[in-house]
Formats: C-alpha cells, sequence, structure tokens
C-alpha cells in the first residue's frame, strides 16, 4: 500500500524562502524610494570627482563602483542584497526548522518576509541587515575553525563601515562569538572583539585617505540639531545666544535666523537646512542655514568648537535636549505607507503589466509595512513585549544570547540617542530583528511552567 510522502519542515521551509526571495525581489524591482535619494547623490557626487564623506568614504566608493548598464544600478544592488539575506536565512534556519514545530515554522517563515523585505531597504540599513543575515548564517554552518571566522569577520567589518560607530554595540556579542567558536581566552577573545569593532572605523578613515575622498563633516549634521534644539527650545538666554552666534557662521543670510524656529522640527536636522515647498508660508523662504560644504575644514572646525563650547558650559540643556531625541527613538517614526488604493485606482483605469505588477507587489508588501507602521519594531515595543511575555510566566528557562542582544541593543539606543539627527524607525531595525529572531531562534529551547 502506497503511502503519501509527507513534506519535512526543512523543505517547507526552502521552498518558502526560495518564493520569498523572488517575490521580494520582484516587486522591489522598479520600486525606487525616497531613501535612494541620499546613496544616489552620494555615488553622483563620487563619479563626478567631487566624492565626499558625508554619508561615509566607503558608502562613496561602493555605490559609485556598481555598473549602471544593463540593468540600473540600485538593481545590482537590490540583487546583491536580496541575496545576502536570501542565504543567509537558508544557512540560519533551513535545518533548524526540523526539530521545532508547526507554528514556530510558521513564525519562522513570516520573520523571513519580514527580514527579506527591510534586507532590500536602499539605504545603509538595508545593508547591514542583509549583511548581518548573512554572517550570522555562516557562523551557524562554519566549521569550528579560526580559519572559517575570517569569513563573517570580513563581512562584518565590511558592512559596518558603512556606519562604523554602530559596529561598537556588538562588543558583547562579538566576544561571546569568540569564546564559542575558538579556544580563545577571555584576554584573547576580549582584546580580539575590541579589534573588530574598530575594524570599520579604521576601514572608513583607509577608504576615505586611499581614494582622496574630501570630508564631508558628517558631525556636522549632531551638531546642527544640537545647537538648533538648545537655540529654539532651551529656556536658558546665555545657551540660547552660544547657540545662536554658532548657528549664524551657517546662517544664510542675517535676516534669516529670525525665522530659523519655525523651520526647526525636532525630529530631523534638515529642516533648517533643505528648502520646504510643503508649507505655504515657508517655500516662499531659503532654508535658515546652509550645511559645511565638504572640504571647509575652517568653517566645520568653528562649528565643532561652538559645539562643544555649549555642551561644558550647560550640560543640563545638552542631557534634556537628548533625553527628548531618546523617546523619539524609543517610538521611531518612518515614512512608510501601503498605497494599495493608489495602486489599484491605477490598475483600474490602465489595465496593462506594470500596472498589475505594482498593485499585487503592494498586496505582497502590505504585512510588513503595517508591522512597521504600527511600531511593533520599535525598541519602546520590542522590551515591552519581552517584559511581558517573562513575567506572564512563574518559569523561564536561559535563552541563549539573549544577554548578549539585548546588550546590543541598549548601546545601539544610546549610540543612536547621543548621534540622534532624525526619528526613523529604521535606525533601529537591526537590532530589533537579532532580538526576535534569537527569541525564534531559541523557541524549541525554551520550556514553560
Amino acid at each position: 500500500m502506497l503511502t503519501k510522502k509527507r513534506f519535512e519542515p526543512s523543505s517547507i521551509y526552502k521552498l518558502s524562502l526560495f518564493a520569498l526571495t523572488i517575490l521580494t525581489l520582484l516587486f522591489h524591482w522598479n520600486s525606487k524610494t525616497s531613501l535612494l535619494t541620499d546613496i544616489q547623490g552620494s555615488r553622483d557626487r563620487y563619479l563626478s570627482g567631487n566624492g565626499d564623506t558625508f554619508l561615509g568614504g566607503i558608502s562613496a566608493v561602493f555605490y559609485g563602483s556598481i555598473p549602471n548598464s544593463y540593468f540600473l544600478w540600485w538593481q545590482y544592488l537590490l540583487i546583491g542584497q536580496v541575496l545576502a539575506t536570501g542565504l543567509g536565512l537558508y544557512f540560519i534556519f533551513s535545518h533548524w526548522v526540523n526539530v521545532t514545530g508547526k507554528l514556530n515554522l510558521i513564525v519562522t517563515i513570516v520573520l523571513s518576509y519580514l527580514v527579506l523585505n527591510l534586507g532590500v531597504s536602499q539605504s545603509r540599513d538595508g545593508i547591514m541587515i542583509s549583511g548581518t543575515a548573512l554572517l550570522i548564517g555562516l557562523l551557524i554552518r562554519l566549521p569550528l575553525s579560526k580559519f572559517y571566522i575570517l569569513v563573517p569577520i570580513f563581512i562584518f567589518i565590511f558592512t559596518f563601515s558603512f556606519r562604523p560607530w554602530l559596529a561598537f554595540a556588538f562588543f558583547f556579542v562579538i566576544i561571546t562569538v569568540f569564546r564559542l567558536k575558538t579556544k580563545a581566552s577571555r584576554l584573547q577573545a576580549t582584546i580580539l572583539s575590541i579589534l573588530i569593532v574598530i575594524f570599520p572605523s579604521i576601514s572608513e578613515f583607509t577608504i576615505s585617505n586611499f581614494w582622496n575622498i574630501k570630508s564631508g563633516f558628517p558631525q556636522q549634521a549632531v551638531m546642527i540639531h544640537d545647537l538648533g534644539s538648545t537655540y529654539c527650545l532651551s529656556s536658558t538666554q546665555q545657551s540660547r545666544e552660544i547657540a545662536y552666534k554658532a548657528l549664524l557662521k551657517l546662517a544664510y543670510s542675517d535676516e534669516s535666523l529670525d525665522y530659523f524656529c519655525n523651520s526647526y522640527k525636532p525630529t530631523t536636522w534638515q529642516s533648517t537646512s533643505s528648502p520646504n515647498f510643503t508649507d505655504p508660508v515657508l517655500s516662499l523662504l531659503p532654508p535658515p542655514i546652509n550645511s559645511i560644504k565638504a572640504g571647509d575644514e575652517s568653517k566645520y572646525k568653528e562649528l565643532e568648537k561652538s559645539w562643544v563650547y555649549l555642551i561644558l558650559s550647560d550640560p543640563k540643556t545638552y542631557i534634556q535636549n537628548h533625553l527628548y531625541f531618546l523617546t523619539q527613538v524609543l517610538v521611531g517614526g518612518d515614512s512608510t505607507s501601503i498605497e494599495m488604493d493608489k495602486f489599484f485606482s491605477q490598475f483600474a483605469e490602465n489595465r496593462n503589466f506594470d500596472s498589475l505588477i505594482s498593485f499585487t507587489g503592494s498586496i505582497y508588501n502590505f504585512p510588513w509595512k503595517l508591522i512597521v507602521m504600527s511600531y511593533l519594531l520599535t525598541p519602546f515595543f520590542i522590551y515591552f513585549a519581552q517584559v511581558l511575555f517573562i513575567f506572564s510566566r512563574r518559569k523561564l528557562t536561559y535563552i541563549r544570547f539573549n544577554f548578549q542582544f539585548n546588550m546590543l541593543f541598549l548601546f545601539w539606543i544610546l549610540l543612536t540617542t547621543l548621534g540622534f539627527v532624525s526619528d526613523n524607525g529604521r535606525y533601529t531595525y537591526l537590532p530589533a530583528l537579532l532580538v526576535i529572531g534569537n527569541w525564534v531562534y531559541q523557541l524549541p529551547k525554551i520550556r514553560l511552567n
């Protein structure tokens, strides 16, 4: 008597992951987003011979080196990111799902769908998500060897060269991985971990100098936003005067600071240095200040000196401003929109293949966009969910790496708050996904009473 062959969870997951990878590539293929503007600008400046480090030297060189023939350059980037993310998820979960139940399999497929779509974001954050997925997958699959561990180390250095300061948040994770993957002593693991989290900064500095990339002074965004926040929000008159004098050196005109606070937004530094075409009053006026041009070292030093002086003279206001920024980081907003109705209207009107793909893509993208728009990936929700889950049970067995990933998340939040220039939720997607992914990965080992 013939029996019907049952698919193993591994086979179901592999088929699902393959389908999700293809669909993600298909529905993002012609989907240019506003996030592309920043990296497009960095690429264009590099190709014109005026490359700068405003988004990082490695960003300028990397984006500027992607070919633009046959496919558009950002489509090559999309292919690379979706393949890295898909391959990483395959290494992480394809065997693991065989030791878990049906519900966990479904949860894993949903998580993979979320990671894939966030990992193809046309930004440095998308590259960090896709690169981290790949390096974790390699760490899980590669044999216990000091030689093989060099591969994920290289991927880590490359990935976090795009935002080098965030590499330091991985210190506790890296030292734990070294102790597990190699026979290194605690001292050796500590030294190696310190070197690894420093290397992205060294890489950024080296590449910028080797390719003669001019300094774009990315730190100016933090300084301008701190000064603007003090000038518009502080109740300390002396601090407001210090901030005013500093901003006056960047002012468009002698009168432009008169309407500076009308343009100021606590949620983004760009509101005071970019045209505002949506406000019926401000659209008629130039931006109050001009950001420092690449290579203008003397003006940057003046701004830096004023910024440091303001912090030292009034640390209370600085702390107050950043406590406010912290609330923005914890519940970071996002400009993601669903737009199903718009694409449906286009399909109903045009009835062609392109409009059908766009409308179908909006349906495919609806779940992950809904998750983002519901603030389910914000630090506040992630920590609230963990506390609620733990305290709803009398006993919870130890979850491996939970301490390390939560420490990573805390340091990430701290670094993001110190360098706050915008409340984009995408800045904290990666650590949120790491915490969620670790909990999902440990589900078969969790025992609840």
